[in-house]
């Protein structure tokens, strides 16, 4: 099995075994079925409930985007789906496309496009390294913490910029290292994230910036978020400890979940790693 096909496999297997963590985690109350499979953002000023700020960083995702009137959009990586219809509930003149590697995932997505009136969503199950369009599709491509999960990150801003429009816009939001480890702890602590949330690297801001440079990106611009990130972080950790302290951890996948958690927030915490938003565009 190629390398390539081995990472696929752990991530839809991984995505599996933690779907009803993250059916809890991330549930959106106002769609019934439909769950986020990322962190919470805290708005300063405001008194935001768990759900709430799980619900907001996708609002603030979109906010950034800055998506035009008419614009086809690409959710790369959707997950079950919380981000589409978000986006389509704000912006009904859009048309969204959502593709994804875990069939659970795109269970949930199509159960609730179903319910839905209009035909503005439409889910597909793909490798978004080879995604099965035409050049030149998309005016906007999103990504909500699942460009991280690239084995082959180069790979994928070319196929990104094949698929975009001339002038398009690439908009991602994740995880970053912002310097090098400096002790064994702080390699450990990295390597549990890495390992548990299947995440073949984790690059730099001016890593990714080069990386999107040469696939033809310009316009490269960088928002950081990392304090309002990191409240949700820390109850993710706390709620992991908790279920490791009490030895409840279930299988091996979801115990190696719970040491990248706990990791998550100590990257964040330690200045390790930083949570950015990003943006580019063809030119």
């Amino acid at each position: 099995m190629s390398e390539e096909r081995e990472n696929i496999n752990k991530i839809r297997n991984y995505y599996l075994e933690s779907e009803s963590a993250y059916r809890n985690w991330g549930k959106d109350k106002e769609r019934d079925g439909i769950y986020a499979l990322h962190g919470g953002f805290a708005v300063e000023g405001q008194k935001l409930s768990h759900h709430e700020e799980v619900k907001e960083l996708t609002r603030q995702l979109i906010k950034f985007a800055r998506i035009l009137p008419n614009s086809i959009v690409l959710d790369a990586g959707c997950g079950a789906g919380a981000l589409v219809f978000e986006l389509a509930s704000e912006r009904p003149d859009t048309k969204i496309i959502g593709v994804n590697i875990a069939y659970n995932q795109l269970v949930s997505a199509e159960d609730y496009r179903r319910k839905i009136p209009g035909d503005i969503v439409l889910f597909s199950n793909q490798d978004y390294h080879y995604l099965a369009f035409p050049n030149d599709s998309f005016d906007v491509v999103l990504f909500c913490e699942a460009y991280i999960h690239s084995n082959d990150k180069r790979k994928l801003a070319q196929e990104v910029y094949r698929i975009l429009k001339p002038r398009g816009k690439i908009v991602i939001s994740d995880t970053f290292l912002e310097r090098n480890p400096i002790n064994e702890n702080e390699e450990r602590v990295l390597t549990d994230l890495k390992e548990g949330w299947y995440l073949p690297s984790i690059l730099q801001t001016k890593e990714l910036e080069t990386i999107w440079r040469e696939a033809g990106f310009n316009n490269i611009s960088f928002e950081e978020h990392t304090q309002n990130i990191v409240g949700s972080s820390r109850r993710m950790r706390e709620h992991a400890e908790l279920r490791i302290i009490q030895g409840n951890q279930g299988s091996e996948v979801l115990k190696l979940s719970r040491k990248a958690t706990v990791a998550c927030n100590n990257t964040f915490e330690r200045g390790l790693t930083g949570y950015y938003f990003a943006s580019g565009y063809k030119r």
